[in-house]
């Protein structure tokens, strides 16, 4: 597949502005990312505080959305994937892996945790982390309920 060199983007420009479409640059995988091309992207309460400016939003312009399902492009493919495959990306991006609740099966309170969405966010193509937690979807996915809601 060829990547193109820009993306469409719906871009934050600070709270309570209307989102913005435009084209953006494709970003290249850096090491240990895959590329992918965006097929279905959740939009989740976080998003929404940062629309709303309920919390800070980090370096605006910003572009919302971390859930994603997509098409891998380009990049260090994960164990058993293929280019063209499918790969879910849920909004945890990075855990140190030795905390006490890394330990216990608990990433999501890890408190070195990065979200997918710390790097900016999706649009129609993103890097991504290859692990640990990106993962194939199901065979036959709903992908508005798998960006949408908890598996």
């Amino acid at each position: 597949m060829a990547i193109p060199e820009t993306m469409r983007a719906m871009v934050l420009d600070g709270p309570r502005k209307p989102l913005r479409a435009t084209e953006l640059p494709v970003p290249e995988p850096g090491p240990g990312q895959v590329l992918l091309k965006v097929l279905a992207c959740g939009v989740c309460r976080t998003d929404l505080h940062l629309l709303d400016g309920e919390v800070d939003v980090p370096e605006p312009p910003r572009v919302l959305g971390h859930q994603i399902v997509g098409e891998l492009v380009a990049g260090e493919l994960p164990e058993g994937a293929s280019p063209g495959g499918l790969l879910g990306v849920p909004w945890l991006g990075w855990t140190d892996g030795v905390c006490e609740y890394c330990r216990s099966g608990r990433e999501n309170l890890c408190p070195n945790a990065a979200g997918t969405s710390t790097a900016d966010t999706p649009s129609t193509h993103w890097p991504t982390p290859v692990s640990p937690f990106p993962s194939p979807p199901p065979s036959n996915p709903s992908m508005s309920r798998r960006c949408s809601a908890p598996a």
